[in-house]
């Protein structure tokens, strides 16, 4: 099967990201407005205006209802909206980085993540977020 891992797609009026796969299973990400008083806002991952093409307003990655899903899910949910493009591996590890430690973040996501061995965040940083 075909990496999917750095493409990004708008699903209803949200961009979404795939951060990390595995042969059979992927995480998702989605973006949404960056808005300073929301209760919503995950100050973890702020992607600015521009950024990336699918980026039109400042925004912020929304990891509460981020989720592994398998990869044919994942194809049925990019056939069904906009055509892809390709994030940059600086964006990606951003968000990676961010869902490592957001509080936010589900659990099975992190060790999605953590597992596959793409874990960009140092020891230093683990530490003074777990610890």
């Amino acid at each position: 099967m075909v990496s999917l891992k750095g493409r990004v797609f708008i699903a209803g009026s949200h961009p979404i990201f795939v951060v990390a796969e595995t042969a059979i299973e992927a995480v998702i990400f989605n973006a949404t407005t960056y808005k300073p008083d929301s209760k919503l806002l995950d100050e973890s991952c702020i992607l600015k205006e521009g950024e990336h093409g699918a980026i039109i307003r400042d925004s912020f990655i929304y990891y509460k209802p981020a989720k592994v899903i398998s990869k044919s899910d994942l194809q049925l949910l990019m056939d069904s909206a906009s055509p892809s493009t390709q994030a940059s591996p600086d964006i990606i590890e951003k968000i990676r980085r961010g869902a490592l430690i957001s509080p936010h973040t589900a659990p099975e996501v992190k060790r999605f993540i953590e597992e596959i061995g793409e874990d960009p965040i140092s020891e230093v940083e683990r530490e003074k977020v777990f610890f």
